[in-house]
């Protein structure tokens, strides 16, 4: 009994020195921190401004070293952002050992070699930044690129023990040279809120493990070599708000349970050989979805007349299709919509005037289909149009005379290879802002207006193979800015 008395005492006796050795060799791993900042600054081969070979210094503080930060009960470091300081090097290994790191951002540099393994020991780890370049959304219309000088490109395979790092919530590894198949494990990240891997080499199939990120409100998969069909589980983010998987060569149908994500802004399947045709009733959940990006599949079918339901569309793209039958009259509902383009399709039928409730749209592309009858003259009407392109169909009737009336911002009229008849409006000459004009193989006749002398911006001028008749009026002699012979023969 005493002896048990005894071994207790000394077991009370040591633990708390026990707890204070602990404590101190966590304070103490600062040094561990910085020994690991110290192989990075060693792996770095290019320091243009010298910033890290004159402030990463022994003699400091590892705290007070340009890009980083520390915080927490024990002052450990939790952020390194060398982002945008023309460096070039690769990474080491010892980036594994910064076990408070919460965010690793070195983008808009040189980094080149492969991604070392031990990142994944990392595991307080939430931003992972390591791209080429930032994407900004301007106007929710198109994506604006804004490239550096300087560039990261990471070779060789997305490590599998990548799923470790389960507390990950953003993760950009766009624009570099990774290889290889994105690894399931990547379903392990379940914390995750944004995953770019976008322009890469990336092969095989997107795994289903992906439908487990349920905390996913981006994902960028495309510009790389995927191949397969979009897996169903991708239904399961329900919180998704960005899903862009073009530029690959993925097929079969889209999976309908996509279409149920309403919290979708912006879809983008476009330069894919996906097949089959749309949902009917393919709106009727997706009320924020901004834009709709579908440009060269194989799609078929007719477009879905419940589109006009998605009123927050600013952007439709479905060029490079199989569509046919009608252009539904319920697009006219998109009275958000600035681009739209419908071209190189199977559509027939006419032109809806429905389309000429489009008040602020700016692209409308038709071309290259087998559309007939007179073009509403309301669209005419579509002050903000900048490029109108109706190439390529069987239109027919007459422009109407005022048709430049209520366009000052038309800087591209394409209405070559249809069946349109009558003058050439005199009010052409109003579209000021017209740099490219292309009326060519239609059935125009009588003369060439001289009002055409007032488009002083053109640079393209197409009148060929037409009936036009009479003289060249002298008026065409004050378009400097024609970068090609004026093309008007018969």
């Amino acid at each position: 009994m005493e002896r048990n008395l005894s071994l207790c005492f000394v077991l009370v006796f040591l633990v708390p020195f026990s707890t204070l050795s602990f404590v101190n060799a966590e304070v103490t791993d600062i040094s561990r921190d910085k020994q690991a900042l110290l192989a990075l600054k060693a792996r770095i081969s290019d320091d243009p401004s010298n910033i890290l070979t004159k402030n990463w210094s022994t003699t400091t503080s590892v705290c007070s070293w340009t890009g980083i930060a520390c915080a927490g009960r024990h002052h450990r470091v939790t952020t390194l952002n060398i982002s945008n300081l023309g460096l070039t090097g690769t990474l080491p290994p010892q980036l594994g050992n910064l076990s408070f790191l919460a965010t690793l951002a070195i983008r808009n540099n040189s980094f080149y070699g492969s991604l070392p393994e031990e990142l994944a020991h990392l595991r307080r780890l939430k931003r992972l930044r390591l791209r080429q370049i930032t994407i900004h959304f301007i106007k929710m219309q198109k994506i604006t690129m804004v490239v550096p000088g300087s560039v990261n490109y990471f070779t060789g395979a997305i490590p599998k023990e990548i799923g470790n790092l389960t507390q990950l919530k953003w993760m950009y590894l766009g624009h570099n040279k990774l290889q290889g198949e994105i690894p399931g494990e990547l379903g392990n990240c379940t914390q995750l809120e944004r995953l770019d891997l976008w322009n890469n080499q990336l092969t095989g199939v997107i795994p289903k493990e992906m439908g487990s990120l349920t905390q996913l409100k981006e994902m960028y998969l495309g510009g790389n070599k995927l191949q397969g069909e979009i897996p169903k589980e991708l239904g399961n983010l329900k919180i998704l708000e960005t899903l862009s998987l073009a530029n690959n060569s993925l097929m079969g149908t889209i999976p309908s349970l996509i279409f149920n994500l309403s919290s979708l802004i912006f879809m983008d399947f476009s330069n894919n050989s996906l097949s089959g045709s749309l949902p009917e009733n393919m709106c009727q959940h997706l009320p924020n979805l901004g834009m709709l990006w579908m440009s060269h599949n194989q799609l078929t079918g007719p477009i879905p007349h419940s589109l006009g339901q998605c009123r927050m569309l600013r952007s439709v793209w479905f060029s490079g299709n199989q569509f046919g039958e009608h252009i539904p009259r319920e697009i006219g509902n998109l009275t958000s919509i600035e681009f739209l383009s419908l071209a190189k399709n199977k559509l027939i039928g006419e032109i809806p005037k429905e389309l000429g409730n489009l008040k602020i749209l700016e692209t409308l592309s038709l071309a290259n289909n087998s559309l007939m009858g007179t073009i509403p003259s309301l669209i005419f009407n579509l002050s903000s149009l900048i490029f109108m392109d109706f190439s390529n169909n069987s239109l027919s009737g007459s422009l109407p005379e005022n048709m430049c009336q209520h366009l000052p911002n038309l800087g591209m009229l394409w209405m070559s290879y249809n069946q349109l008849i009558g003058p050439i409006p005199h009010s052409l000459g109003q579209c000021r802002m017209l740099r490219s004009l292309w009326f060519s193989g239609n059935q125009f006749g009588e003369h060439i207006p001289r009002e055409i002398g007032n488009l002083t911006s053109i640079e393209f001028l197409s009148l060929a193979k037409n009936k036009l008749i009479g003289v060249i009026p002298k008026e065409i002699g004050s378009l400097t800015q024609l970068k090609e012979d004026v093309s008007w023969r018969q």
